[in-house]
């Protein structure tokens, strides 16, 4: 698994770009603090009209590649408070955005990134207003193999030049879609440097799941999905998917005691 981690809008890569860790932004605050600001409004009729931290419904969009952690968050919110509904709505990254521009039912977004300046700039002279937004957990993507696969080890060059389709044309590399996804814009951005990988050898799945899926079924198939996909051991269905998958070793040029890690 590689890590990288990012802060703003942009992500530089740590252990020698070799993991790769996640931000998430929710725009707007979190869910809490929206609930409290529409709560902030006058309430002098009947007070179930009104949105408060523990009453009411909102609809928030989602990085699909966040669904398993986010569906426990909102779970054990909506249990502390039963009289609230979260709408989560799970899509890729540039979706969620769209809909922070253009969808006013929307009161979130909770993705990898914050805004650019040209987005703020948009919604500054659109809206006359900038969203707020701040990090509040990281996350990793897994490079994930079959589970009769021997090959596990991997070095950032080695997924490059794979990406490139200059190596080991065999393989068949997995993504949660071929564009407007977080996890491709971050290899496009920090392993290729910018660079197109190679559409022969790079697959699109429409979701996360999916691309677990395809890498059980095909021994020659490298997955790149979300960690809260597959490094969960509380979760029964990551459990059983890690019968049928398993996490590849990447290799870690800052650490003392061995060569290579992976994140569980």
């Amino acid at each position: 698994m590689a890590s990288l981690e990012f802060t703003g809008g942009t992500r530089k890569t740590i252990l020698e770009e070799m993991i790769k860790s996640q931000r998430l932004s929710i725009f707007l605050s979190c869910v809490c603090m929206l609930l409290l600001l529409v709560a902030c409004g006058p309430q002098k009729n009947d007070p179930s009209r009104f949105d408060s931290p523990s009453h009411g419904t909102i609809n928030i969009s989602v990085d699909e590649s966040f669904k398993p952690v986010m569906e426990e968050q909102i779970a054990m919110y909506e249990t502390s408070y039963p009289g609230t509904n979260i709408i989560a709505h799970y899509k890729p990254e540039a979706e969620c955005l769209r809909d922070l521009f253009t969808d006013t039912s929307n009161r979130a977004v909770i993705i990898t990134r914050g805004l650019t300046e040209k987005e703020e700039k948009f919604l500054r002279d659109s809206l006359k207003y900038i969203p707020g937004w701040n990090a509040v957990a990281t996350d990793a993507i897994a490079v994930v193999v079959n589970s009769a696969s021997y090959d596990t080890l991997f070095t950032l060059n080695r997924l490059e030049q794979q990406l490139k389709g200059k190596i080991n044309r065999n393989q068949q590399i997995v993504f949660d879609g071929l564009n407007a996804t977080s996890t491709v814009r971050f290899v496009v951005d920090s392993v290729l440097k910018g660079a197109a990988f190679d559409t022969s050898v790079v697959k699109a799945a429409r979701t996360s799941n999916e691309v677990l899926e395809y890498v059980a079924t095909n021994k020659n198939a490298i997955g790149l999905v979300g960690i809260n996909w597959i490094g969960n051991p509380e979760v029964p269905e990551q459990v059983k998917m890690l019968e049928k998958v398993k996490i590849a070793y990447l290799e870690c040029m800052v650490c003392e005691d061995t060569p290579y890690v992976k994140p569980m």
